[in-house]
């Protein structure tokens, strides 16, 4: 990667799962397979890249945005 680049994850928040299904059934993956958007900060920085933006993907998701350190 190069040094001015950027890498973006896309991630379904934990809260919505019972509370919006799809043909009766909970939206998403299983709520214990899903990750905080501080959980997955943590990991992605042990990783060796550094959080930049936070950004919310409405109704479902939200989006985190990393740089190279």
């Amino acid at each position: 990667m190069r040094p001015d680049r950027r890498i973006g994850s896309a991630a379904m928040a934990a809260d919505h799962s019972e509370r919006t299904t799809v043909l009766g059934e909970p939206r998403g993956p299983k709520m214990e397979l899903r990750m905080s958007p501080n959980q997955t900060i943590k990991a992605v920085e042990l990783g060796g890249l550094k959080f930049s933006e936070l950004v919310d993907v409405p109704p479902y998701h939200y989006g985190i945005v990393f740089a190279r350190i």
